[in-house]
């Protein structure tokens, strides 16, 4: 951003105070890759003032192969972090595979990233008339082909934007948080092959990973999700839902995100408040994920049984809190709240005042 006037939290706060809901930045800053610089610190701020703004960041290009590349502000914990999948179009790889030129996590203090892909091989985009010759060839006089993140970001940012009204008009959600896009976008990703449909190389492994992220946008997959948010935990708390899948459901896949408070420059660990996710499955069997470095976190299920699940947010270290969080399932379901269901029937009712009789206490 040449000649940029006032920090990252000035030009974010601008776009709140016209209203946007989402901020568009296909670039970032040469060198420091990786790292958690002043500009990653500033978006990780106003993030946390204004929860309901998502900036989209490009993770950049690179002609190579290279690990822990992604540029500034990209690696912040707050934003949503773009990188490239392929189309199959011109000299394209195969589609649905993470593009060679999109840059690779994870961070230098091992956050995942890319979040997400998103097409960003031969797109068809608007040519102005001032521009000389199209870099990726010309369509016509009014288009021509582009990729890279350049494409990919804004694409992401149009699915959000949809992704947005079906929340607020279709599920009554009116102030969807940051932190509830990126649960319902990573619960509702598809996992990718890897480069050139390979199922060992880079996305071929299971995501999240380094390479894709948490997989490439499936905005149909996301409008069915069902989700949590305005909850919250400290240090020790726990937050408990239960819920039902049916005999054959597809897999299953639970994300918890969280807008964190910024961080430093000089930590070696840029997370500040450390949320934990319990599952546990209609057998009894309790899986738990301990993890100290993101903020988007989840599990995954192949071939869930059918039957009553359980799943715990957990307050593990939350100096800064309390800590509120968005929770998110790929799959259409009731979440029943095991704080307020004290008896534990399933049923949130006039029971719940007494606990000592499971499902039927109607006296204090």
């Amino acid at each position: 951003v040449f000649g940029r006037q006032g920090s990252i939290y000035d030009l974010l706060a601008d776009a709140k105070q016209r209203t946007a809901r989402i901020a568009i930045n296909a670039w970032g800053l040469n060198g420091n890759y990786g790292e958690y610089t002043a500009d990653s610190r500033s978006v990780d701020q106003f993030v946390k003032d204004e929860e309901t703004l998502l900036p989209i960041f490009s993770v950049g290009d690179w002609e190579g192969n290279g690990v822990s590349l992604v540029t500034a502000p990209a690696t912040a914990k707050n934003v949503l972090s773009v990188g490239v999948s392929t189309t199959g179009s011109g000299c394209s790889t195969p589609q649905g595979s993470v593009d060679p030129i999109s840059r690779e996590g994870p961070t230098i203090d091992g956050r995942i990233k890319p979040d997400i892909l998103a097409p960003g091989s031969y797109i068809l985009s608007t040519k102005s008339r001032s521009a000389g010759a199209c870099g990726w060839g010309t369509y016509n006089t009014s288009y021509c082909y582009m990729g890279g993140t350049s494409m990919s970001t804004p694409l992401t940012a149009g699915a959000t934007a949809l992704l947005l009204q079906h929340l607020i008009d279709n599920r009554g959600h009116q102030d969807p948080s940051s932190a509830l896009v990126k649960a319902i976008f990573a619960a509702s990703a598809h996992d990718m092959m890897g480069q050139y449909s390979d199922v060992t190389n880079g996305a071929g492994e299971t995501a999240p990973n380094n390479h894709e992220g948490w997989g490439r946008v499936d905005l149909r997959n996301a409008l069915n999700a069902t989700f949590i948010e305005d909850e919250s935990v400290s240090t020790s708390g726990n937050r408990g839902w239960s819920f039902n899948i049916p005999a054959s459901a597809p897999d299953l896949n639970i994300v918890l995100s969280w807008t964190d408070p910024e961080s430093t420059t000089v930590a070696s660990t840029n997370l500040v408040n450390d949320l934990d996710l319990a599952v546990k499955d209609p057998s009894g069997t309790w899986t738990e994920l301990s993890n100290n470095l993101d903020n988007l976190r989840g599990l995954k299920f192949a071939n869930p049984a059918q039957g009553t699940w359980e799943v715990h947010v957990n307050g593990t270290n939350v100096p800064r809190g309390p800590q509120f969080f968005a929770l998110a399932l790929n799959q259409e379901t009731t979440l029943v709240n095991l704080t307020e269901d004290e008896d534990l029937d399933g049923v949130i009712d006039d029971d719940d005042d007494c606990v000592s009789t499971y499902g039927t206490s109607t006296v204090d």
